[in-house]
């Protein structure tokens, strides 16, 4: 990011260490408006977006939107904000849209300028959303956006007047008002008298706030982490021992005890955190908490420390899906025994969703109950909804799918999602072994063109486009017709003898199971294409884990996205492995680690949860995207944006006989090389051309 000029001065008077700040802030700053996930940030502190080769949009089928709305519409969706910028600002200037698009098209294309890293258009297009919608000055996406905007045009006068201006306005959000304060004490690291004002101006909005205290207190204490020693020991200077009272302080002495907590002041840390908690200071002492919780430190769960906690879970116990809910059951149950190791109460409150009373025994739910969640399917959920709405309970659902109920307002994904195995799939496809020629084949039914949609959407955003000849539809029930389709996608007569194909694609994604793929895949290798790299959906991975077959498949050239590994060295994941070995029971799965990070991610989001008076969604979700950072999972990690929209980075796996296990993207490529090579040489050979005295390529593919 090139910054105005007066910001290029404030950086160049830093000193020793002190030249993260700039970029540290604004990464702190831009990290509240990851409404997509999308937003990072490069080693100077500059925005930048998902790899993007070219411009891309999925091509037009019979489900592709026809007006330039829709259009719009799907490439926000598809988190494609170049092509959402462009078509918003041709709509708004057409004049064509309603009121309620017109506010819509406005809130979009401020984020999609912002994303986009055009920042003066981003703040000029936040105040005519602001027009559209008057009341949107109160949201945080509003908010988020505008200061991001703000953060990055840089230091000037007119943008330091404007965050003066808006901390004294009377009818500003206490919320907005702190952002603003914030950013401008730290637009002035080195000018100590402008510091403190701003910094006053901060005490003063926390002192005025009620349910917005936890708020400002976090944007402060992460603020402080973003501080060079000197910067730290200068902000220590305006909040003397005398003044123990103040926000300020309690914010240094924060920073300065985390910093040496595991050093040789670890005591005196201690004594600083506990001290803190004692204080009536800070009104969210969850940040403490973690501190002062062994499991943090040590490897311990993460908790409130001797907060009871209960915790609710909606399982099938009995029925046809019996072993998934005493898997997750069991989970749970480990989870409930690491707690108790620490010294942290802990209650379990089953309810049995195949038992046809279990509506409303979930009714029966005491109050002290809210936090729930289990594999609930759609229909259930519906069926909760419908009945009476999920009344004060925070509800998780470990599915893809909500039947319709809006993520983030109603209830909250503690899953993948077929996006999230979009995105694995294509990070390691293009980012790892970079192939860019894509291709489909996906089963003529609900699950594969919805799947395939998404596949097409993701691929998108990294500015890939499938082209039609790369894509074809299969009969699942007609499998005696799938070598015509397979022989048609690579351009092959549906013989035998045929030469090796010229395939249009690199790499191939098989939306189906494993059943079915497991003869798809072997008759691209009987017209002789053994180059393509095989993508599935998690629906492989749960196979692999169950022992699927792999005969007549290569699978070092198969790969499929997965919340779990056996072998994964991450401590919760051994910490889970271990307690299940020593107890003698058998190695735990995708569904029992799902159980055990479910109970503790809880007794994590518990504390956040104390802080505020009332749990409207927007705390909800303002609480996940907190804890959510400092979680140490067993699973795939999980992060909540603050739309309350889960997303997970799920692991890419290959196949063995063992069970599945990580993909190496440096084999992988090594593999495929020679497999193109070894390609090239057969069709040499096909049409009698002179070949070089390779011909060990030609038998051994790929490495062992």
């Amino acid at each position: 990011m090139t910054m105005p000029e007066p910001a290029n001065r404030m950086k160049s008077i830093f000193t020793t260490g002190a030249d993260r700040i700039w970029p540290a802030i604004t990464a702190m700053l831009l990290s509240l408006v990851c409404l997509s996930g999308c937003i990072f940030l490069n080693d100077s502190g500059s925005l930048k977006t998902p790899p993007q080769k070219q411009t891309a949009t999925p091509p037009v089928t019979k489900t592709s939107p026809a007006g330039p709305f829709e259009q719009a519409d799907a490439a926000w969706t598809a988190k494609d904000y170049q092509t959402s910028e462009n078509i918003y600002q041709k709509l708004l200037a057409s004049g064509s849209l309603d009121a309620t698009q017109r506010s819509l098209a406005w809130e979009r294309l401020s984020q999609s300028y912002l994303f986009n890293q055009h920042y003066k258009e981003a703040l000029l297009a936040c105040n005519r959303w602001l027009l559209e919608q008057p009341s949107a000055q109160s949201k945080t996406d509003w908010q988020n956006c505008w200061i991001a905007a703000l953060t990055g045009l840089g230091r000037s006068s007119a943008n330091e007047e404007l965050l003066y201006s808006t901390i004294a306005g009377a009818s500003k959000p206490l919320r907005l008002k702190a952002q603003a304060a914030f950013l401008l004490a730290f637009w002035h690291p080195q000018e100590m008298n402008l510091m403190a004002s701003a910094l006053e101006n901060f005490e003063k909005l926390h002192r005025d706030s009620k349910n917005s205290r936890p708020d400002t207190e976090a944007l402060l204490l992460k603020g402080m982490q973003t501080l060079s020693d000197q910067t730290l020991e200068q902000t220590a200077s305006l909040a003397q021992a005398e003044q123990s009272d103040s926000l300020t302080y309690a914010a240094v002495k924060f920073e300065q005890a985390r910093l040496a907590l595991n050093g040789e002041n670890r005591e005196y840390a201690l004594q600083m955190l506990n001290a803190l908690r004692a204080s009536s200071v800070l009104a969210d002492k969850s940040a403490i908490d973690q501190l002062l919780n062994p499991g943090i430190v040590e490897g311990a769960p993460p908790f409130t420390p001797g907060a009871p906690m209960e915790v609710g879970l909606l399982l099938p116990t009995s029925g046809p899906y019996a072993n998934m809910g005493w898997k997750v059951m069991r989970g749970a149950e480990t989870a409930q025994a690491e707690f108790e190791r620490y010294g942290q109460r802990i209650s379990l409150r089953h309810i049995n969703t195949d038992d046809p009373n279990w509506v409303q025994s979930f009714r029966s739910l005491p109050p002290t109950i809210k936090l729930v969640g289990g594999p609930i399917q759609p229909s259930a959920l519906k069926t909760l909804q419908t009945a009476g709405g999920f009344g004060d309970k925070i509800m998780f659902t470990f599915m893809a799918d909500f039947g319709g109920i809006p993520e983030g307002r109603e209830a909250w994904r503690f899953f993948f999602s077929p996006a999230d195995q979009a995105r694995a799939l294509l990070d390691f496809a293009v980012n790892e072994c970079n192939l860019h020629s894509l291709g489909i084949l996906s089963p003529d039914e609900n699950y594969g063109h919805r799947m395939a949609q998404v596949f097409r959407q993701q691929a998108a955003s990294y500015g890939l486009d499938i082209a039609p000849a790369a894509s074809a539809l299969y009969q699942p029930q007609q499998p005696q017709e799938w070598g015509k389709v397979i022989s048609g996608m690579l351009g092959v007569p549906e013989t035998k003898d045929v030469p090796p194909p010229n395939t249009a694609f690199q790499a191939l994604f098989l939306p189906d199971g494993w059943s079915q793929a497991e003869m798809l895949i072997p008759q691209f290798y009987y017209y002789q294409e053994e180059r393509l790299l095989f993508m599935g959906s998690a629906l492989w991975t749960q196979s692999f884990a169950e022992g699927a077959s792999l005969t007549g498949q290569n699978p070092d050239f198969i790969i499929s996205p997965a919340m779990w590994w056996p072998d994964n060295p991450a401590s919760a994941a051994v910490a889970l492995k271990t307690a299940l070995l020593s107890s003698g029971t058998e190695r735990p799965d995708m569904w029992v680690a799902l159980g055990y990070d479910f109970v503790r991610f809880a007794g994590l989001l518990h504390g956040h949860l104390n802080a505020y008076r009332e749990l409207l969604s927007e705390e909800v979700n303002h609480a996940l995207l907190s804890a959510s950072s400092s979680m140490p999972w067993s699973i795939a990690p999980i992060s909540w944006d603050p739309l309350g929209q889960a997303s997970q980075r799920l692991f890419i796996v290959t196949p063995t006989r063992g069970g599945p296990r990580l993909a190496d993207p440096s084999k992988m490529r090594n593999n495929l090389a020679k497999a193109r090579e070894a390609h090239v040489l057969k069709r040499k050979i096909f049409y009698g051309e002179e070949i070089p005295e390779k011909q060990e390529w030609i038998d051994n593919q790929s490495e062992d």
